[in-house]
């Protein structure tokens, strides 16, 4: 797998994502607006059958019972994409439809980045992987294109006053705001 999600089922710790794109040492936490970090003791390698874990409570805690998700993002590594105002490092599944973006953000609102896929998404995760921030959520099937959500949080679908969220735009074949 490219992308692997665990939780641990029957207490509390927090969700852990691990993908190869950031690095596959890289936590970072879909219920927290923390940044990522670096955990030596949780994934320790994507492997062509699975992953292997250390013994992380996140993880892999003996006695405790866990589910993991796991996405493939295609064969080959992570390479520069530059569709979009923003080169992104993409590593992406097209028949899938399943693709891992990573960016450097200029604050410009409006911004576009591509996503390397061959049609446009119908969901999107975003989070500021060196920062303190909410995860905004794009989904096709909201209400409207300028409505999202907020993965990390209890709450339903909101509109942005200003359009940091998406930018008010849906994503095309090529790239997302």
């Amino acid at each position: 797998p490219d992308l692997v999600w665990i939780k641990r089922r029957r207490s509390t710790e927090d969700h852990a994502w691990f993908d190869s794109v950031r690095g596959v040492q890289r936590q970072i936490s879909s219920n927290l607006t923390a940044a990522g970090y670096t955990t030596t003791n949780a994934v320790s390698s994507f492997d062509s059958t699975g992953f292997t874990t250390g013994g992380n409570g996140a993880t892999n805690s003996s006695g405790h019972t866990y589910v993991a998700w796991c996405f493939n993002a295609g064969s080959g590594n992570a390479a520069s994409n530059n569709n979009g105002t923003i080169t992104s490092t993409v590593k992406a599944n097209t028949a899938a439809g399943f693709s891992i973006v990573s960016y450097t953000a200029n604050g410009t609102a409006g911004t576009t980045i591509g996503h390397g896929l061959s049609q446009a998404p119908q969901l999107i995760i975003v989070k500021h992987r060196n920062g303190t921030s909410n995860w905004p959520v794009y989904a096709t099937g909201l209400s409207a294109v300028s409505k999202y959500l907020y993965l990390n949080t209890s709450g339903g679908e909101a509109s942005s006053s200003n359009p940091d969220e998406f930018h008010s735009t849906a994503p095309t074949s090529t790239v997302f705001s």
